[in-house]
């Protein structure tokens, strides 16, 4: 009998129904990753036009804040009415975002609607992942997860390079604009499917998220205000800010995330800590190389496009060789190899962008880090979905997701401001980036010994 691919597998199913289901969930994330990577790619000359390096870092961090808020309700609301309204509602959400953007006067008014965008985009994928949870057996989420993954991989080569055209030829903002009909066509072809998922009633108490994840994303953005040197501001201001705002994300994540995750107790806490310093590290370097490339190396906007599509090739190709193996080789030993391949592929990155090395260790590095991330968080994902209980699938999902926006969200915008403050005549230069790099692949070296706190509960 000849053999079927697992991508094909997985779209076709085990049982009759699932195969637009699994249209539909890829959909939702090629959305997602497409507007990602475009976006990404042009952020530079959205920069350059609307002015404001400091808060390069602050449009990233804006959308990622938005979808920590969104993360929380979306879970609990997935498991209240299932994920085929809260998809409906993230998808507007989604397309709103897209358009105040592309109309945006200022730099400040397009970091604002990111947040929207964010809002809507946290919505999509925890309707996704719910969809993975209640609408396949269990024997198939880890090939269901990488399947998702692998949606990142059509658009890595499609959605940088085309947005780097239009931007040459028509501007950033169409850029955005062109985005806004794919929404409704998710929409149409998953209405049906979506439907059809059962959602079990769930026996739990309702527990009130939505104050502890407001406090999460106010925290940070009071920290990121305080820690912003280009604002001038009296020092006792500055320090209240960063006291005031490491109060309200301590409280905060104390009830985000799983307890003892901030002191990396075996099991669930330590896949999610190492997940976040993961996601701080390798998102924040991804956002910034664009920049980096063009400050530096003077490479264009297309260019730029081709190494952001390396790592989106390698992760999906880690995240499928898991969904295979991930029965016969423990969580604990996934999650530490991947994180080591993220801290030495950033490494890689950072003696090209930081060092001036040739051109082809940053491809290298970018190919190792994203294998990294992609076995480091499929592992994470169905060692985490294994642990929910039934009808508190979202809740896990939101829990398991919220880590990766809080890292990131700290993480480009800390290393956006830091550049700021250390740019010579408004242009950052070896040093300011040789730094920020520097932080982040310490970061991702943190996750290592994070990773092999699991324990044996984990396998």
């Amino acid at each position: 009998m000849k053999r079927v691919g697992p991508v094909v597998k997985a779209v076709a199913g085990t049982h009759r129904g699932t195969a637009l289901l699994t249209v539909t969930l890829v959909l939702t994330i090629g959305l997602y990753s497409f507007e990602n990577l475009a976006i990404t790619t042009v952020m530079p000359a959205v920069t350059r036009d609307l002015g404001g390096l400091s808060l390069y870092g602050a449009a990233f961090s804006a959308y990622l804040l938005g979808s920590v808020v969104s993360l929380v309700i979306a879970g609990s609301a997935c498991d209240r009415v299932g994920p085929f309204r809260v998809l409906t509602v993230g998808l507007a959400t989604f397309t709103i975002g897209l358009l105040l953007a592309g109309l945006a006067p200022n730099i400040e008014t397009l970091v604002a609607t990111r947040a929207v965008q964010g809002a809507g985009g946290g919505a999509m994928f925890s309707a996704a992942y719910v969809g993975i949870a209640l609408g396949y057996r269990y024997a198939q989420h880890a090939r269901m997860f990488a399947l998702l993954a692998s949606a990142w991989v059509v658009p890595s080569f499609v959605a940088p390079a085309l947005a780097a055209l239009i931007a040459e030829h028509a501007g950033w903002r169409v850029v955005f604009l062109s985005v806004l009909p794919f929404p409704f066509v998710v929409m149409g072809l998953g209405a049906r499917s979506l439907r059809q998922i059962p959602t079990p009633a769930s026996s739990e108490p309702r527990e009130g998220l939505l104050r502890p994840a407001l406090s999460s994303a106010v925290g940070i953005a009071v920290l990121l205000g305080g820690a912003d040197t280009s604002v001038d501001m009296s020092i006792v201001l500055r320090g209240l800010l960063l006291i005031v705002g490491g109060v309200l994300l301590t409280v905060g994540l104390h009830r985000l995330l799983p307890p003892g995750t901030l002191l990396a107790r075996p099991g669930v806490p330590s896949a999610v800590l190492a997940r976040g310093m993961l996601a701080l590290a390798f998102l924040s370097a991804f956002a910034l190389t664009p920049l980096a490339l063009k400050e530096l190396r003077g490479e264009s906007l297309a260019f730029s496009g081709a190494v952001l599509a390396v790592p989106s090739v390698s992760w999906t190709a880690a995240a499928f060789l898991h969904s295979r193996w991930h029965e016969r080789v423990s969580t604990r030993v996934a999650m530490g190899i991947g994180c080591t391949a993220t801290t030495v592929g950033l490494a890689l990155t950072w003696s090209v962008l930081g060092w001036g090395l040739p051109m082809p260790f940053l491809f290298a590095g970018w190919l190792v880090a994203g294998a990294g991330m992609g076995l480091a968080f499929n592992a994470s994902a169905v060692f985490t979905m294994a642990s929910a209980t039934l009808g508190r699938e979202g809740r896990a999902a939101s829990g398991l997701q919220l880590a990766e926006p809080l890292g990131a969200a700290i993480g480009t915008g800390i290393s956006g401001i830091v550049l700021s403050a250390l740019a010579d005549d408004s242009a950052p230069g070896e040093h300011a980036f040789a730094f920020v790099w520097l932080v982040l692949v310490l970061a991702a070296a943190l996750s290592v010994g994070v990773a092999f706190q699991l324990g044996r509960q984990s396998r």
